[in-house]
């Protein structure tokens, strides 16, 4: 009778560690990503950041983020650079919080007029 409980409980974990999910490194990192909808304050470019204001409740918040090389920048359904980016432009960004950074992977500008010229 013991050598067929260990047996079942045996078998009973190995099917269960089998059919265990496993996460994969891209559903980590999208179970990090965030996104913020803001008007741009401010870009710099060295480094490359991009300052947002965005609405908390009844509050403005400013966001900081880095942006890295390979993010993907869209403007007016086109790719476009981080340079092409302005002041008083609205920008949908997603990103990624490593630490206490927020590091930019995707940014989409909804606005393409406006801006300090």
């Amino acid at each position: 009778m013991f050598i067929r409980c260990s047996w079942f409980i045996a078998s009973l974990v190995i099917s269960l560690t089998l059919l265990a999910p496993t996460v994969s490194p891209t559903a980590e990192l999208e179970a990090q990503t965030d996104t913020v909808m803001g008007t741009v304050k401010d870009v710099k470019a060295t480094p490359m950041t991009l300052e947002t204001i965005t609405g908390i409740s009844l509050a403005l918040r400013v966001v900081k983020l880095d942006v890295d090389e390979d993010c993907e920048i869209r403007m007016a359904g086109r790719d476009a650079t981080f340079h092409e980016i302005q002041q008083g432009q609205v920008v949908l960004v997603e990103y990624v919080t490593r630490g206490s950074e927020m590091i930019a992977h995707r940014i989409e500008v909804l606005q393409r007029t406006g801006g300090r010229r």
